[in-house]
């Protein structure tokens, strides 16, 4: 499923300016492990005009847990 959400891109590029090649690391950690295990990850997802059977994820919605969800806490 392609993710068309600006969010991504613009970390993406920001990560590449302030860490260089290590930058993969630093999105992992935010989009891996911040978004999933600290909060309740949501997808905006949507279809496309001309490809109406294509999904694709145009937005995240990510509220943070509470505190009695946390993992290990």
């Amino acid at each position: 499923m392609i993710c068309t959400d600006w969010e991504l891109g613009d970390s993406y590029h920001s990560l590449r300016r302030t860490h260089g090649q290590e930058w993969e690391t630093e999105f992992r950690k935010k989009y891996e492990y911040e978004m999933i295990a600290l909060n309740d990850l949501h997808f905006y997802v949507g279809t496309l005009r001309h490809y109406p059977n294509r999904w694709i994820i145009i937005g995240l919605f990510y509220p943070e847990k509470s505190s009695d969800r946390l993992p290990g806490f």
